[in-house]
């Protein structure tokens, strides 16, 4: 299959195998791996797109997965990529992806009936969206980051919108990626649409102080 402007698209759940494509649909964080699609199938020329579903990129701590310049992440609203712990998603490519989450777990899925339940290894209860693993943005084919993008939510009614949308750790997420990761090159603008509550300190900070700087940009719409 190919887009409008004759790149070829590669769907990453027609290559996943019969059960995994159900685990997809109905997991609510645990998907299928993507981890050997990703290694084999990112290239310059390629769009590799994600339908509604959940997806893992997995491999253990200090794995890395690159999508070239050229290459694109397509991702349609509802598909979720979970990274693991230790794991970096690099990419020099193009995303695209609408104000929807994309990254990490998502909390309109999975939920905790009674506090006897556990939740995803490594989550607090209730407010933990962004994956534990890292998204860098290291190209310049980005124009722009969105909190959303790691679950950050819009608050509608700055009273009663419950805890568990607390958007912190998406807001780190995204600062993380579009300006830490990227020292010192120029940051990728966060673009912020609304008003969001965030109960921790949110962190600019250069990895190297000595030889690198950051700097953070955010624009509303």
């Amino acid at each position: 299959m190919s887009d409008d402007f004759g790149e070829e698209v590669i769907s990453v759940f027609a290559d996943l195998l019969p059960f995994e494509k159900v685990v997809s649909q109905i997991a609510a964080n645990y998907g299928p791996s993507v981890s050997g699609i990703l290694r084999g199938r990112a290239s310059s020329g390629k769009t590799l797109y994600f339908p509604a579903g959940r997806y893992r990129l997995d491999g253990g701590p200090g794995a890395e997965y690159l999508i070239p310049p050229g290459c694109q992440l397509w991702f349609a609203s509802g598909a979720i990529l979970r990274i693991d712990v230790g794991v970096t998603l690099r990419i020099q490519g193009s995303l695209r992806a609408g104000n929807y989450q994309i990254f990490g777990f998502d909390r309109d899925r999975y939920t905790w009936p009674d506090m006897s339940m556990s939740p995803p290894p490594g989550r607090p209860f209730g407010i933990g969206t962004a994956p534990l693993g890292s998204v860098v943005f290291d190209g310049d084919e980005v124009p722009l980051v969105r909190p959303e993008w790691w679950g950050a939510y819009v608050m509608q009614d700055l009273t009663s919108t419950p805890r568990n949308y607390d958007s912190s750790d998406a807001f780190q997420a995204a600062i993380d990626a579009a300006c830490v990761s990227r020292a010192p090159r120029s940051s990728i603008p966060i673009e912020v649409s609304g008003v969001y509550r965030c109960s921790r300190t949110l962190r600019v900070v250069s990895p190297d102080p000595l030889t690198r700087s950051v700097c953070l940009v955010m624009r509303g719409i």
